[in-house]
């Protein structure tokens, strides 16, 4: 396999070898004699394999219909990467309410997990109201690849209430006195309360 002035040429594909891990590969040969003995000679060189993108974004809980009682909560998304390099993601929210905050890049290491939070905050609003949101995340390595996750987010029944009225009234007697009381709900839906005098 030599040519005619004892050069030896290996060819490596990297088709070969991209699934394995990107980036700057150290790649050292070897030779041997007829007899099976290591030739004592460094034969190492680098080889620098594309950084692919691929990966998997999904809501950690595996829940994508959220119910909540106002306030601020936190969502939390998992990435695990499939590619063959560390990789940086784009993270974009969407919120058809707007109660989704923004979040920054999220790194990955090869052939790891991580995860990453997101902020929502729901108003004081009716109860069963509905939010519909959206988490997309778009790798560095490689732009063309994208992945997304969506729900929806319902607001919960929140019960409170608060009493005032007359507290100190006169009269003569036999006459009639009438107290005024009123009750104020502080929930987020409509309530039937029980009253004694």
């Amino acid at each position: 396999n030599f040519d005619a002035v004892s050069n030896y040429t290996i060819t490596i594909a990297e088709a070969a070898i991209i699934n394995e891990r990107g980036g700057l590969r150290t790649v050292t040969f070897v030779v041997s004699d007829s007899y099976g003995v290591d030739v004592p000679a460094d034969f190492g060189s680098t080889i620098d394999v594309n950084e692919t993108s691929n990966f998997v974004l999904e809501i950690k809980d595996g829940s994508t219909d959220v119910t909540t009682v106002p306030g601020t909560s936190t969502y939390t998304y998992t990435i695990t990467n499939n590619g063959n390099f560390e990789d940086t993601y784009t993270i974009t929210t969407s919120s058809l309410n707007g109660w989704f905050s923004g979040v920054s890049p999220v790194t990955v290491d090869f052939g790891s997990s991580a995860d990453f939070d997101v902020t929502v905050t729901v108003p004081k609003v009716l109860a069963g109201t509905k939010d519909t949101w959206g988490v997309d995340a778009v790798a560095t390595n490689d732009v063309a690849v994208e992945n997304s996750t969506s729900g929806t987010t319902t607001v919960d029944t929140v019960t409170g209430h608060e009493l005032t009225g007359d507290s100190d009234l006169s009269g003569d007697p036999g006459e009639t006195v009438t107290y005024h009381f009123t009750v104020l709900n502080t929930g987020n839906a409509e309530e039937v309360y029980s009253y004694t005098v």
